[in-house]
């Protein structure tokens, strides 16, 4: 039966019962008692014991199992005893659920080695130290407002993008599946298609196997169709057969003019093939819908077209100025 008299305040001394009489030179194991009642110190080292007025040394010369007290020699019967318990055990239990907040910690408190689970956490971050043997896991979104530093590999696996507002610095080079490579030098390799709205390089182009261009194909005629969008392509097609002559316009497309596309000095070259007929050509040309001179190969402006088949007016144009074309043009009949 544990001991059910006044409790003791927390800390303090309590004398145990006497046990004198119980020694007789061969029993080593007695109760311990206050006021009658069992007691339990809780271990060896919350008694003081004196015998024969000689201290006795926790754990060698004496143990406890709950509210008894073994001694490794047994006491004869005129050892005088007393025993002091130096305060009792205290069950601290567990707080309640809301009632410890971040004022009931130290600032730094050391390291956590359990698991901590967290709606969030709030706080600089400064103090934070993550030392994850083998890996951290974040599962759902994950946002981080300052810079984050990776000291080892940082692996993507099925991400569907990859959203930068700034700019993103590979090292070692860049892999898109197994069709695009950005080598650290600068080199990209592609074993598919490109395809881009413009190109521009201070190097050159090296190309190699089949170069291919788009033509703009168009069911009618020149004549029904003079303007001439360069976005569609640089070589244009009509498969109906001319009626009568035709100026064509270049530009580069209904809002935008083919001036603002070029800078002084560059030049291109433009393709329009027509289904031919005697009566049908284009002697003329505008840019914009400004009238330039044409500078036609051999000086023969075209006065007629073929007889059949195609004919085939080709531009180099190259600008030399604001709004302003030297143009290069010919006329290939073919019959």
């Amino acid at each position: 039966m544990a001991y059910i008299g006044r409790q003791t305040t927390q800390g303090g001394f309590i004398k145990l019962d006497d046990i004198q009489s119980q020694f007789n030179g061969v029993t080593k194991t007695f109760n311990l008692t206050t006021g009658g009642q069992a007691f339990s110190p809780g271990s060896a080292n919350s008694l003081l014991v004196s015998i024969a007025g000689i201290i006795q040394e926790s754990g060698s010369s004496y143990t406890i199992d709950n509210s008894t007290i073994t001694f490794a020699t047994a006491p004869t019967s005129d050892a005088e005893i007393f025993m002091h318990a130096m305060g009792s055990r205290v069950n601290v239990g567990s707080p309640s659920a809301g009632t410890v907040d971040a004022s009931t910690f130290k600032s730094n408190f050391g390291t956590y080695q359990g698991t901590i689970s967290a709606t969030s956490f709030t706080g600089d971050g400064s103090q934070l130290t993550l030392n994850a043997v083998p890996t951290i896991t974040v599962t759902g979104d994950s946002t981080f407002n300052g810079n984050v530093s990776i000291g080892g590999t940082l692996s993507y696996e099925d991400v569907t993008n990859v959203d930068a507002v700034g700019l993103i610095t590979a090292r070692s080079g860049i892999k898109v599946g197994s069709g695009i490579t950005f080598s650290p030098d600068g080199n990209a390799f592609h074993t598919g298609i490109v395809t881009a709205t413009s190109v521009t390089t201070s190097q050159g182009v090296d190309l190699t196997g089949l170069l291919r261009e788009n033509v703009n194909i168009v069911t009618g005629k020149l004549s029904d169709n003079q303007n001439i969008d360069l976005a569609s392509g640089m070589i244009h097609y009509f498969t109906t057969t001319e009626t009568t002559t035709s100026t064509p316009n270049l530009r580069f497309d209904s809002s935008t003019t083919l001036d603002s596309k070029m800078s002084i000095g560059e030049t291109i070259a433009v393709t329009i093939i027509t289904t031919a007929a005697g009566a049908a050509y284009s002697d003329q040309l505008t840019i914009d819908g400004n009238s330039i001179t044409e500078n036609w190969i051999a000086g023969e402006v075209p006065t007629s077209g073929g007889n059949s088949g195609v004919d085939i007016y080709s531009y180099t144009i190259v600008k030399i100025g604001n709004a302003s074309f030297l143009v290069i043009a010919n006329l290939t009949k073919t019959s």
